[in-house]
């Protein structure tokens, strides 16, 4: 009985923590949220910017009635974005809409502008409601999924579905998740999503974090404690793996209520909760 009271009051608690959250998303002018299109009997390829990437034939005449979702850094290094003509684009890292980078991070953001300004063809740009970013082109569409975080289980998947919360986002591919999920694909394909960054992690002399990031367009080595994580932060890292890997589940549990499938088709992958395949 005491278990059943606790869990009670814990989900209580969640629950008005959302409604705190909703209502002062309001407040701010951050409830602009976009109903989002429902894409009935539809497949959808989420492309991440894992090495697996490099070698998917997104351009295969067997993936002609896929539609495909990219994200972050995807069009200003994949030499066939313009062939691809991808109907959807994920953008929901803060680093894209706040200034304060390096001169070469300013300069490839500016460059993945450039080449979204030069989309010729309807994109929607999804982002997070409090996210704006503007281009000169009309043939982006701006949809806008919530930023209501909602750590209980009580009503979870009927708030998810009317996206007024979620459970966040780690990363880009878990909000590309989301967005799918609640667009109602029939089925969603993830592939460059290796999340095994913790494999290159490692400690100099100077307890310094160094870590490689690999990418489908290349390895660039950094150091961590430099960049501001400062030093003694290693756990860090492995709390963002576990909370990723811990909003996979959840959404896993999302689509399931859903209706909607989700695969894995990424070789090597450390995200153990959706089923394999090769398409």
């Amino acid at each position: 009985m005491k278990s059943i009271v606790k869990e009670f009051i814990k989900e209580s608690f969640y629950l008005v923590l959302w409604f705190y959250r909703w209502l002062r998303s309001i407040l701010y002018g951050h409830f602009n949220i976009s109903k989002l299109d429902k894409n009935f009997n539809k497949k959808i390829i989420i492309a991440g910017n894992g090495p697996s990437t490099c070698s998917f034939d997104f351009l295969d005449t067997k993936y002609k009635e896929y539609e495909f979702l990219c994200v972050n850094m995807f069009a200003s290094n994949y030499v066939n974005f313009f062939q691809l003509k991808p109907k959807y684009y994920c953008l929901v890292d803060d680093q894209f809409y706040k200034g304060g980078h390096t001169e070469d991070a300013e300069t490839k953001i500016q460059i993945l502008k450039d080449t979204l300004e030069k989309v010729d063809w309807e994109l929607y740009l999804v982002s997070v409601v409090h996210q704006k970013i503007f281009f000169n082109n009309k043939n982006i569409k701006h949809v806008y999924i919530n930023n209501n975080v909602y750590e209980g289980a009580f009503f979870r998947n009927e708030l998810f579905k009317r996206n007024i919360a979620w459970a966040g986002a780690q990363t880009v591919i878990n909000a590309a998740v989301y967005y799918a999920i609640t667009s109602e694909f029939k089925e969603v394909y993830l592939i460059g999503v290796e999340t095994d960054g913790h494999l290159r992690m490692s400690i100099n002399d100077e307890n310094e974090l160094i870590e490689q990031y690999t990418h489908f367009y290349g390895v660039e080595e950094r150091n961590m404690t430099k960049e501001g994580y400062g030093k003694g932060t290693l756990y860090y890292q492995f709390y963002s793996l576990y909370s990723a890997l811990k909003k996979y589940s959840i959404y896993e549990e999302y689509a399931t209520h859903m209706n909607v499938k989700i695969y894995n088709i990424t070789p090597g992958s450390f995200i153990d909760v959706f089923e394999r395949k090769i398409i």
